[in-house]
């Protein structure tokens, strides 16, 4: 029987009222109890998207932000999810890279803007960058000039993250070997300079 249960059919419910209904105030009030629900299964995918292009800037967050916890299920959301980015500024754009992170989504589309991220006068806009990229793996080959770039960062996080991220590429990683020698060898972050030694072990071919 694949009659949906009822718990599933209320969370599909919540969901739409979270994102179609006309008052701002209900809608804020069902995306506050979809919350509570739990997240929601792939039927709810296709509504989610929707929300996205929603004019209301909390239905856009909500809406990436449950696309995000889902994960793998949301994967059918990437490319809506890189259109808001290209389109949305400041947290609406940080949001949505987030979640393209999350889910685990590698359109290539991500990688501009995930550079552009990494230069954000905002550290944690360019920590999150550099993690969604880690997360993209090799998929994110053509990240590695902008990480290697990256690599003299101001903050130590970012540093770290940037670290992580050449090391979870791989292979295409070998070009910045010259560049994390002299970060492992002058960073002056004793964290930075470890995950340098741990990505260094990890490449291919070193």
């Amino acid at each position: 029987d694949r009659t949906p249960a009822p718990e599933a059919i209320i969370q599909q419910a919540v969901i739409e009222q979270a994102v179609r209904d006309p008052s701002a105030r209900v809608r804020f009030e069902a995306a506050q109890t979809a919350f509570y629900l739990g997240l929601p299964g792939p039927a709810s995918v296709d509504v989610l998207i929707r929300g996205l292009e929603h004019p209301d800037p909390r239905v856009r967050a909500f809406a990436t932000w449950t696309l995000g916890e889902m994960g793998e299920e949301a994967r059918p959301a990437v490319a809506a999810l890189v259109a808001l980015a290209k389109k949305d500024g400041g947290a609406g754009k940080t949001g949505a890279l987030t979640a393209i992170g999350k889910i685990g989504g590698d359109s290539p589309e991500t990688i501009p803007l995930l550079l552009q991220e990494l230069k954000h006068p905002k550290e944690a806009r360019r920590y999150r960058a550099a993690r969604t990229i880690g997360k993209m793996g090799k998929a994110a080959a053509s990240a590695v000039p902008g990480l290697v770039e990256a690599l003299g960062d101001p903050s130590a996080l970012v540093r770290l993250h940037v670290v992580r991220a050449l090391g979870a590429i791989g292979e295409a990683s070998k070009s910045a070997l010259p560049a994390l020698i002299e970060v492992l060898n002058k960073d002056p972050d004793p964290e930075v300079r470890k995950e340098v030694s741990l990505t260094l072990s990890r490449l291919p071919g070193r």
